[in-house]
């Protein structure tokens, strides 16, 4: 599935998972809303008005008896008053009833008040003809039926009370439901959600760190990089174009070393030829030759010397490359092989009147090695550091017995050397030139680098003495770098395992 529709379908899940929170928080929100407003709109309007009627009732009841008593007309206007409000009192209490019981009970309280106004006009009639009646009985009566009245607005009231308690428990309880449902929802959607999101990134996460393994190998010289990735469809048509251009650079790379390598061995035969003709004619073979001629015939030959050098030093590096460089390994002295080499370049350094120092442990235990191959990156180390050192400047070569562990303090090892705790020997070689940038520390190893265009103008090179010196300790089993300070100098330092 591709990065889009991934991305789009895990944004959709998580967007339907915060949709059903919120319908269902609306769901209860929306019952404790309808519970609300019952309470509001029908549970106390019905109890004040039950009250209110039982108060307009009783004080119907009063001037109805004040009328009888003292057959005064107002109190009579004030009964019928009464009987229109407490009427209408009865019609609202029936619009608000919510159930049959209610409904019920307001219908026979209605009843019952209806044969009591039917009860007072025919006392009425009665007092106003002047006729006799039992008047006890009909008093009775009356209050008999005004308690019924009573008694039914009081179980109206009652009732009511227990519907708002009812419905104030409904509405916690489903206050409390809201609360725990959505809480679980809620736990429940991040956990998907991020699990969706982890399942997303991941997918897309782990085809990319492969390709940037792959990426940091190639950076290293590896071009024998394979990435198969099966989704999503754009890294897979990434990991293909990479794996393309992986080839085409192992192709590049194979034709550079054939090229190297063929175009090395081709230069070194007229290339000795030079230099033997060279010879010949400073020596006088043909002739005699003048004192400026024999000037340049010692350019040419020292050139010649030089450029051999860098045959030699392409010839060694394509070697190293296929695996095909032979070593003879023995037990070796380097103190013996640092005060050798030391004193052959002493002169040189006598020359531009630089101080070279020697300072070596007193006993350095014998290692097994390649003499001549140390010899050359130890030669590599001084004639770069006496090439950067200005005159009157000063170079010092060490070397002492040091544990793998300590040396990877200061300067980390790659993983996989294996002798963190084993005891070894520490070469440097300290030189006070320019200095090196410390990003460039890592890259100075590498073939044909320059550091800088302006040192390389002043100090030029093949850029192929430290890239062998590596290759050499490396398969020593050792480890090679440099620290430095911009315009204090650098050290350049090698480990070799006693192994």
């Amino acid at each position: 599935m591709r990065i889009f529709w991934r991305i789009n379908i895990g944004y959709a899940c998580i967007i339907i998972l915060l949709a059903l929170i919120s319908s269902l928080a609306l769901l209860k929100f929306n019952q404790l809303k309808n519970l609300t407003k019952s309470i509001i709109t029908y549970d106390y309007p019905s109890s004040d008005l039950e009250k209110k009627l039982i108060d307009s009732i009783l004080s119907q009841v009063g001037f109805e008896r004040k009328y009888l008593i003292l057959e005064d007309l107002k109190f009579y206007q004030s009964f019928n008053a009464k009987e229109e409000e407490n009427l209408a009192h009865f019609n609202k209490l029936l619009q608000l009833a919510e159930t049959p019981n209610a409904k019920a009970l307001v219908e026979k309280a209605h009843k019952r008040y209806l044969e009591y106004l039917d009860m007072v006009k025919a006392e009425v009639v009665l007092v106003r003809s002047k006729k006799k009646y039992p008047l006890f009985l009909y008093q009775q009566n009356k209050e008999k039926v005004i308690t019924v009245i009573n008694q039914t607005l009081d179980e109206l009231i009652n009732l009511n009370k227990l519907s708002i308690s009812a419905k104030i428990g409904h509405s916690e309880e489903a206050s409390n439901q809201a609360g725990k449902l959505i809480g679980s929802i809620a736990i429940l959607s991040l956990l998907i959600s991020i699990t969706i999101s982890i399942l997303i990134t991941r997918g897309i996460n782990k085809p990319l760190k492969t390709l940037e393994q792959a990426t940091k190998s190639i950076a290293q010289g590896d071009f024998n990089q394979k990435v198969d990735i099966s989704s999503p469809p754009e890294i897979e048509r990434l990991a293909k174009a990479f794996t393309f251009m992986c080839n085409r650079l192992q192709e590049l790379d194979n034709l550079k070393k054939d090229f190297i390598s063929n175009i090395s061995h081709e230069l070194r035969t007229p290339l000795t030829s030079i230099k033997e003709a060279s010879h010949l004619l400073r020596e006088g073979a043909i002739g005699e030759i003048s004192s400026e001629q024999k000037e340049f015939l010692e350019v040419i030959l020292e050139e010649g010397e030089k450029l051999d050098q860098y045959i030699n030093n392409l010839l060694d590096l394509s070697k190293m490359e296929a695996g095909m460089m032979s070593y003879s390994w023995q037990s070796c002295d380097l103190t013996q092989i640092i005060n050798h080499i030391a004193q052959g370049l002493r002169p040189v350094a006598q020359k531009k009147d630089i101080q070279l120092d020697i300072a070596i442990q007193e006993v350095l235990p014998l290692v097994i090695a390649d003499s001549r191959k140390l010899q050359q990156v130890i030669t590599n180390l001084l004639s770069n550091a006496l090439k950067f050192t200005p005159p009157e400047g000063k170079i010092t070569i060490s070397a002492s017995t040091a544990l793998g562990s300590a040396v990877a303090s200061s300067q980390p090892l790659k993983p996989g050397t294996g002798f963190d705790n084993q005891e070894g020997i520490k070469v440097s070689v300290s030189d006070m030139g320019p200095g090196i940038p410390k990003e460039d520390w890592e890259r100075v190893f590498d073939k044909f680098y320059q550091i800088g265009r302006g040192v390389a103008a002043s100090y030029p090179g093949s850029g192929l003495g430290l890239a062998i010196a590596q290759r050499i300790v490396e398969d020593h089993v050792g480890r090679i770098w440099v620290e430095s300070e911009l315009d204090k100098g650098s050290i350049f330092t090698f480990f070799l395992p006693l192994r």
